[in-house]
């Protein structure tokens, strides 16, 4: 089987009725402003309406775009000719495997025996699949042939990787701020797989997750020690590596130009350079649904057997995360049953190919299947928490507010589709006052939906369809606290594809009615991504800092006693009076100041100052400042501390006495902004400054020369003079993502 990737048309045939058609791609730009206005101004209806409009609009205004259709084509039939032994020897060692997980038997070297023996099942299968096929490493003068004639391609990738890591490294360590307790407990979790505490690698953690889920954060904590950078630098590569897998999946089915699009929409998007900077491993939902989606379409397109051989092991990898990137793995299944049930002749032609990933998910798989299968319990624990039918909000949310199930499931509904465009994100680790996309941005996804709709006959578009609208009712609308922003980051990707197709389609349209030349149609691209791009860095590196909105009292509490307790060393002990907030064995505590003594003194209780002391830096609430004060007049001879919140001076953070005195370096408290609405999608006086300085470009190389030529020259003007300087540099990026 072979899946041709269509390429971007380089001749654009004109639109009948050009008139109409300028009509209507005008109304569908301006009521989709107007409807983004509206949605903004929380009128839902009215933007509602308007949104409609404007889609009816843009899909009378536009035309198929060929690099959306999928087209299966034929190869030779693959049959794994050699002997399967490797296969055979594969399956008896998972069987073994699988029976000592069921049964629980445990040894002395057990520990060691299971995982040994579940990644050679693995290994024989993938070299017993790939040799009885006749796969060939690949030629190293083709590779760098294949380099060289996608050097400008690569190029552009190039730099959006890496703007996407540099934004997701930098100041790492304190932005977000501050680190959470949940980003702890995903770190100790981590150090319980490598010190077996669970008893096994199959089992699960205290979140119900699979302790595999860990394995990342553990490599990086057993690298770079035990910090907040090491638990965060995981998922700041996961979070790169979703933009790359976002611009291979969208290339194989929207073509190159919608790559590029999507890829730096992606990149700079605030949610996604969020929980690529924290400890959660949420961005994983995204890494997988990109990688998944990427490897099954090439899958189908190349039909070769190491192709499914590398799908079915990235599903299989999918199912030891979250559930909520098996959403991902039932996802790409449909797409296989999708060309199993409407493509003529593709089971016949590829079952074997089916069979190789099915087998490949299901012997690296089968272990921890075993595992759910002995503890049904833990299997659907997560989603009995956080389930509105299993956790019994909604019958809670019917007899409470006298509201009908159908209109709770549909506030659900609109809860979590309006929050990618207009509505704020109070839930899921993320708290802004703003949606997930900026409204320029929103408009070309609302219109690259409608885009999708026109062509949902097509399985790109069906395919990006489902996507999206399946991560929205299965993580969004059936479960608690719509819109749980760390539920819904598996369809951010998907997002990201629709805000490109939205832009290329009405770029396309445009040079069809000959409104514009393509080339400008391209820099028009490039300036609207660049805007996206901008207002997304400034966001949140200036607005969401300063206002703190990831902020948290107890969690910034723990964050600097532990600054302070790292200073001071391990020859002090830390005495907590954090009851009900707080308490020592938190998990930052237990992460941070490993090897540090820990207590708690509860409230009303004496600390034993008859006692010789040891040296120990109390630390108190603000609530129980009263009771420090006695101990420090107790035990003088201290230094007293007074720390304010850092990113809201007005408020206290925490009071600390040091016993015996000792100088520690304390941080620089910043005033809150008071007027939050005010800063809803604003820009920082500097980009007038360099809109005035671009603008002051286009006078010095366009304006004044035609001036000089038509007035002091008296040239006669030339037709298409005012779009030439424009042209002219459009015409190296119209190259770059067409020809």
């Amino acid at each position: 089987m072979e899946t041709k990737r269509a390429s971007v048309p380089k001749k654009v045939k004109p639109i009948q009725r050009r008139g109409l058609h300028i009509f209507l791609i005008t109304a569908a730009i301006v009521l989709a402003i107007l409807g983004q206005v509206e949605l903004l101004k929380r009128i839902y209806i009215a933007g509602g309406v308007l949104y409609a409009f404007a889609i009816l609009a843009f899909i009378f205004s536009a035309r198929p775009n060929p690099s959306a259709e999928i087209t299966v084509g034929t190869l030779p039939k693959l049959k794994i000719s050699a002997p399967p032994i490797l296969l055979l020897t594969s399956f008896m060692i998972s069987f073994v495997i699988c029976d000592m997980v069921r049964s629980g038997i445990q040894f002395p070297s057990s520990a060691l025996v299971i995982p040994l023996g579940w990644a050679l099942s693995i290994l024989l299968f993938i070299i017993g699949v790939l040799h009885g096929s006749g796969w060939r490493f690949p030629v190293l003068r083709k590779m760098i042939s294949d380099v060289k004639s996608h050097r400008i391609e690569i190029g552009l990738l190039s730099l959006i990787l890496l703007g996407a890591f540099t934004s997701r490294i930098i100041l790492i360590s304190s932005h977000p701020y501050a680190f959470a307790n949940d980003e702890g407990l995903i770190a100790l979790d981590a150090i319980r797989l490598q010190t077996n505490e669970m008893g096994s690698i199959f089992a699960v953690s205290s979140a119900a997750m699979p302790m595999l889920n860990f394995l990342p954060t553990l490599i990086s904590v057993d690298i770079f020690g035990r910090t907040v950078a090491a638990v965060r630098l995981a998922s700041v590569l996961e979070g790169v590596l979703t933009v790359l897998f976002v611009y291979l999946a969208a290339k194989e089915a929207f073509g190159k130009r919608v790559a590029l699009i999507a890829a730096a929409v992606l990149a700079f998007l605030p949610v996604h350079m969020h929980f690529s900077r924290t400890g959660f491993n949420t961005i994983l939902f995204s890494f997988y649904a990109s990688l998944l989606v990427w490897l099954v379409l090439r899958a189908i397109r190349t039909g070769r057997i190491s192709s499914y051989l590398l799908a079915g092991l990235a599903g299989a990898c999918a199912f030891f995360t979250h559930m909520g990137a098996w959403i991902a793995i039932a996802f790409t299944v449909g797409i296989l049953g999708y060309f199993v049930f409407f493509r003529k002749d593709y089971l016949r032609q590829s079952w074997i190919h089916l069979l190789v990933f099915f087998f490949a998910m299901g012997i690296v798989i089968a272990p921890q299947t075993v595992f759910f299968v002995k503890n049904p319990h833990l299997f659907a624990a997560r989603l009995n928490a956080v389930g509105v039918f299993q956790s019994g909000w909604l019958s809670t949310q019917i007899a409470t507010t006298g509201k009908s199930a159908v209109y709770l499931l549909g506030s659900q509904f609109l809860k979590s589709t309006l929050a990618f465009i207009s509505l704020n994100t109070p839930y899921g680790f993320y708290n802004t006052p703003n949606p997930y996309f900026m409204p320029l941005a929103a408009i070309f996804l609302v219109l690259g939906m409608g885009s999708t709709i026109l062509r949902l006959r097509k399985p790109s578009d069906l395919f990006l369809f489902a996507w999206f609208w399946s991560v929205i009712i299965l993580g969004g609308m059936l479960t608690t606290d719509a819109p749980a922003t760390h539920r819904l980051v598996a369809a951010l990707p998907a997002a990201a594809i629709l805000v490109g197709i939205g832009l290329d389609q009405t770029a396309l349209t445009l040079a069809r009615i000959k409104f514009i030349p393509r080339r400008i149609g391209s820099l028009l691209i490039g300036l609207a991504v660049l805007v996206i791009a901008v207002y997304g860095v400034k966001f949140y590196f200036v607005d969401y800092r300063q206002y703190n909105w990831y902020g948290d009292h107890s969690n910034e509490v723990e964050f600097e006693s532990t600054r302070i307790m790292q200073q001071l060393g391990k020859d002090y002990q830390l005495v907590l009076l954090g009851e009900p907030e707080l308490a020592a064995n938190f998990p930052n505590y237990v992460f941070l100041l490993n090897g540090y003594t820990r207590k708690d003194l509860a409230p009303g209780s004496a600390f034993p100052v008859s006692e010789a002391p040891e040296k120990t830096l109390f630390v108190t609430i603000p609530g129980r400042k009263e009771e420090l004060e006695a101990i420090a007049q107790s035990l003088p001879g201290g230094s007293w501390l007074d720390l304010q919140r850092r990113w809201a001076s007005n408020e206290a953070l925490f009071s600390a006495y040091i016993f015996p005195a000792a100088r520690v370096s304390l941080y620089a408290a910043h005033a809150h902004p008071m007027n939050v609405a005010s800063k809803r999608f604003t820009l920082p006086i500097w980009t007038w400054w360099v809109a005035a300085i671009l603008a002051s470009i286009v006078l010095d190389l366009w304006v004044l020369p035609l001036v000089w030529r038509r007035l002091v020259k008296k040239e006669r003007p030339r037709t298409g003079a005012p779009w030439k300087w424009f042209s002219g540099l459009g015409k190296k990026l119209h190259w770059w993502l067409e020809e």
